[in-house]
């Protein structure tokens, strides 16, 4: 959405009402059953995070993600604070045109709302892989690393073979 659109809670946007601009998020399989990415499944687990730790989105990621992994020119602040539109990149439409206000506003935080730089990209994986590694635990477990790193048909497999 535009930086001049008003901007959907999240409630709004998971039930598909206005101004959210996408349909509503349902459940399309038995959880656990398939892989399927889902952007709407973020949304949901956003929500879930910041009223369990009762603390904004931006600040959430920045306490418990950013600062332990020294990404510390990242944000998930939407729209983007005024202080930060010099160092923000502009978009473009496949057209080649630039997007109408250089960027979008995204309100769905958790997947689509990250501000960041290739240095705190490679600070993350880096840290994700020392977690992995047994060298680090300041991010992740070293089986919480080594679970996202495993494909998803893999994680899935023992459960669909309970399922059929």
């Amino acid at each position: 959405m535009s930086r001049a659109s008003p901007c959907p809670a999240l409630p709004q946007i998971l039930s598909g009402q206005a101004p959210a601009n996408t349909a509503a998020v349902v459940v399309e399989a038995v959880p656990g059953t398939r892989w399927s990415y889902s952007g709407g499944g973020y949304v949901a687990a956003q929500m879930l995070m910041t009223e369990t730790a009762g603390e904004a989105f931006p600040d959430l990621a920045r306490d418990e993600v950013f600062s332990r992994a020294g990404m510390i020119h990242s944000t998930y602040a939407q729209p983007l604070t005024k202080a930060l539109w010099d160092k923000a990149a502009t978009g473009y439409l496949s057209s080649g045109k630039a997007v109408p206000g250089n960027w979008h506003v995204y309100p769905e935080m958790a997947p689509a709302g990250l501000w960041t730089t290739p240095s705190d990209l490679a600070r993350a994986a880096i840290a994700v892989q020392k977690a992995q590694a047994g060298r680090s635990h300041r991010l992740l477990s070293q089986k919480m690393a080594r679970e996202m790193l495993t494909p998803p048909d893999r994680r899935l497999g023992p459960r669909l073979s309970a399922v059929r």
